[in-house]
């Protein structure tokens, strides 16, 4: 089963509905295709029990939202748990 690694935060000033969103995307992929992986700058302890309540593992990053440290801990996931598919979702991602 492939994995699904999703990158996205959720906080009192972005919001949840990047979260909510790859939530529902989460629950689908978890119900038909394999595990999934959240990676997550700051998150709550809400959110993390949200997560991981929901079966979903966390991988929490020790790096500030969008900093070059965050790419670099986001692509060392990545590396490690070697997905079938990553998502993004956040206003701090772009293409590149």
């Amino acid at each position: 089963m492939h994995r699904l690694l999703i990158r996205a935060d959720a906080n009192s000033q972005i919001g949840h509905g990047h979260l909510m969103r790859c939530l529902a995307l989460a629950q689908a992929w978890r119900a038909h295709a394999g595990p999934v992986t959240f990676v997550m700058a700051s998150p709550s302890s809400a959110i993390a029990n949200r997560l991981h309540s929901e079966g979903m593992e966390l991988v929490e990053l020790k790096a500030e939202r969008a900093s070059p440290d965050d790419l670099q801990q986001t692509k060392a996931a990545a590396q490690r748990l070697v997905p079938g598919w990553i998502v993004v979702d956040g206003y701090d991602f772009s293409s590149e």
